[in-house]
């Protein structure tokens, strides 16, 4: 399939038949899944899609289908690649060269491989399609240029005898075989863009685990994740990706599922807690008991949930498809009707006429400002936010941006920096400089991000080189050590037992802020120093988030984390609203849930926890500082994850489709005032007959108003 009509055409034939009870193309994925009863067979079903130009195959792996798009997107940048050899030289000799020996035989020599090579499938298209009275861009590109082609093989060979009855020959090779270069190119950015959408899948699929070490008793053995059965108890070495969803059975340690959180913060895992297969088990071996395995992991259902939201954003239909359908008959209609007309009341020589003015009708219908008209102003306008740091990843998400009135956003990395960092601190007045040392060397032995945090901070200081003694990490509290004979803390408030009016309640207690992490150092009965962490608020956030409200946007925040934190964050940037404690499929069911009620919505995220929401919103928008998952499930990445460029990539789309329905204008009115011309509705009234030259010249001119109109967004 190549267009959103083809995934219609599809569709509606197997829809239509006895014995299919439903039927829905995806066109994205290039499946369909069809429901129908025993009387109809896949056999039959196959031949009814074959029969307008499909094929139609079973059961095809992910692998199969990556291959397939592989060698779409090769032969069809082969056909451009010849379009655009022999097109050029065509072009030469009919635009500047004119006056070269031969040339309309030299022209037509050339044309040959650009109409029945590389533009063959549209013509083959075009009559299959025909047998079912369906009409789309193929059937317009296959009457015009074969309009074109025909008229000129005629002239080429009969110009003589044309010039004896008094008729001036024109050659349109350059109109025909252009059009289809133009074309192609428009299908080849197309196709490139829909094999590049795996590359989301493929990422994600890259976070399972291929083997696992499965414990039987006192042996162990490492076998293929497929081979995974419920209640498997499975080792998980430090470093390495949780094979499948369960819960720990033995060990303890640090868990990274910011790929379902979204948030920085490892987080501690002890015997009984849940463990989600594709999470970094970061520091200590984990024993885990298999509870979910296969396609109902949670991975597996994230997976699951951004190819049915990619499935589900088929392109929308191009004016100029919608139109086509209604278009093309009548241009044929009033071919037909100019040639019998001519045939039967018009002038001697009246063949002559009859032919001249059918296929002038055709000619001067030739869809080439219709072809330019979008993909123009596209590249235009794709350039002009490249230029602001915005990058767009195909034509669908520049038109479709300017529609958006609710925009949903991830907090960590998003709104705000996602690295916490040491804010707010306080030293006992009996702390030493060795003291202050025995803490960063025992934060500088755990892999804790908060941990790292602190050693940053401590790194400003000139601290002596200490050893410690029994540095034991205590999951869901910190860090214990000793250092010269006592026992040292560090790590949650709540592991010490007096804070109720020490200098960790004064700080605490002073501090007006409620998403800050807390963590105390000292030993057990003396607390000696008090950090506060925080994911500090991006600097530019306030005045992007105010400019989006003032184009008309609701802006709600989407997190994973606690509703203090979240509260805290929507108040200080005045958010329309905000949802916290969300797991990507809360996200993504959100997201839906606003689109039913009639809202487009756009969703702005960073992390892979963020895909799923991406890739269901009507437009999604990724931060270039994110993970790359999330960049391949949007349609828009912002450079360096400034989301001041947002409401500059919602101008960038206004400006693009209002010159884009200007530009249909234009196509659209040529063609309505040119056709009856060119039929001769005014040969009655003043004697005035359309010349395919001068068919072929307005033809000409309305695309040079088109991309001309298209280069203005260039100075917006």
């Amino acid at each position: 399939m190549t267009c959103a009509a083809c995934a219609r055409n599809v569709e509606n034939i197997l829809k239509f038949l006895d014995g299919v009870d439903a039927a829905e193309v995806n066109y994205a994925s290039h499946q369909v899944q069809v429901a129908f009863s025993d009387q109809i067979s896949f056999s039959q079903l196959q031949a009814e899609v074959q029969s307008i130009g499909y094929d139609l195959v079973e059961n095809r792996s992910r692998a199969d289908q990556q291959n397939e798009f592989a060698a779409a997107l090769k032969e069809i940048k082969k056909k451009l690649v010849v379009a655009v050899i022999f097109s050029l030289p065509v072009f030469l000799l009919s635009m500047v060269f004119t006056n070269v020996s031969h040339s309309n035989f030299i022209m037509l020599v050339l044309s040959v491989p650009v109409i029945f090579y590389s533009g063959g499938h549209f013509y083959i298209s075009a009559v299959k399609k025909l047998r079912h009275l369906q009409f789309n861009m193929d059937t317009l590109i296959a009457l015009g240029t074969g309009a074109a082609f025909l008229f000129s093989l005629i002239s080429t060979f009969f110009e003589q005898y044309f010039i004896s009855i008094g008729i001036e020959t024109h050659v349109y090779y350059e109109s025909a075989v252009v059009i289809i270069t133009l074309i192609l190119l428009g299908n080849f950015l197309e196709e490139r863009a829909k094999h590049a959408t795996g590359g989301a899948i493929d990422k994600l699929m890259d976070l399972q685990a291929k083997t696992a070490i499965r414990v039987i008793g006192q042996d162990e053995e490492t076998v293929p994740i497929e081979a995974v059965c419920i209640d498997d108890t499975l080792k998980v070495l430090p470093g390495a990706y949780i094979p499948v969803d369960g819960e720990v059975s033995a060990g303890s340690g640090y868990v990274d599922e910011s790929m379902i959180s979204g948030e920085p913060q490892a987080i501690s895992k002890k015997q009984g807690d849940k463990v989600i297969g594709g999470t970094v088990n970061q520091n200590s071996v984990l024993y885990v008991k298999a509870k979910v395995v296969g396609e109902q992991t949670v991975l597996e259902q994230i997976i699951k949930a951004v190819q049915e939201a990619q499935g589900s954003k088929a392109p929308a239909q191009k004016l100029a498809d919608k139109i086509s359908s209604v278009f093309v008959p009548i241009v044929i209609g009033i071919s037909i009707v100019s040639g019998l007309t001519w045939f039967f009341i018009g002038p001697e020589p009246a063949f002559i006429h009859a032919f001249v003015s059918s296929v002038t009708v055709l000619i001067i219908a030739c869809p080439c400002a219709l072809g330019l008209a979008t993909p123009t102003a596209i590249t235009v306008g794709v350039g002009l936010a490249a230029k602001n740091g915005i990058l767009i990843k195909n034509a669908e998400t520049l038109e479709k941006l300017h529609e958006v009135d609710t925009l949903f956003i991830d907090k960590t990395g998003t709104l705000t920096e996602g690295k916490p960092k040491v804010t707010q601190h306080v030293w006992s007045e009996k702390i030493t400089q060795k003291q202050k040392a025995a803490l960063f060397q025992a934060e500088n032995n755990s892999e804790h991000p908060i941990s790292k945090n602190i050693c940053a901070f401590l790194q400003k200081e000139d601290l002596p080189k200490v050893e410690l003694d029994d540095i034991l990490t205590v999951a869901g509290q910190g860090v214990s050590f000793r250092y010269q004979g006592d026992e040292y803390f560090v790590g949650k408030t709540e592991w010490f037992n007096k804070i109720e009016n020490g200098l960790a309640a004064s700080l605490i207690q002073s501090s007006e802020r409620i998403n800050t992490t807390w963590v105390a150092f000292g030993k057990k009965d003396e607390i000696l120093a008090v950090f506060g962490l925080e994911d500090q608020i991006k600097e530019n956030a306030q005045e992007s988030v105010a400019q989006l409200q003032r184009m008309n946007l609701k802006v709600i925040m989407l997190t994973g984390d606690n509703a203090k934190t979240a509260q805290y964050v929507a108040e200080t940037l005045n958010l329309n609203g905000f949802h916290a404690n969300q797991s990507p499929q809360n996200k993504a069911e959100l997201v839906a849930e606003f689109s039913k009620n009639g809202n487009k919505c756009a969703m702005v995220g960073d992390g892979i926890n963020d895909a799923p929401a991406l890739a269901n919103a009507h437009v999604g928008i990724a931060m270039s500082t994110g993970t790359d998952i999330a960049m391949e499930s949007a349609g828009l990445t912002l450079l360096h994850g400034d989301i001041n460029k947002i409401a500059k990539a919602i101008s960038v789309s206004k400006s693009t489709v209002k010159t884009i329905k200007q530009n249909l204008f234009w196509a659209f009115i040529y063609n309505i005032l040119a056709i009856p011309i060119a039929a001769g509705v005014l040969y009655p009234i003043n004697g005035f007959l359309l010349n395919p030259m001068i068919a072929g010249g307005a033809m000409a001119f309305s695309s040079v108003t088109v991309v001309f109109n298209s280069l203005r967004l260039k100075f917006k």
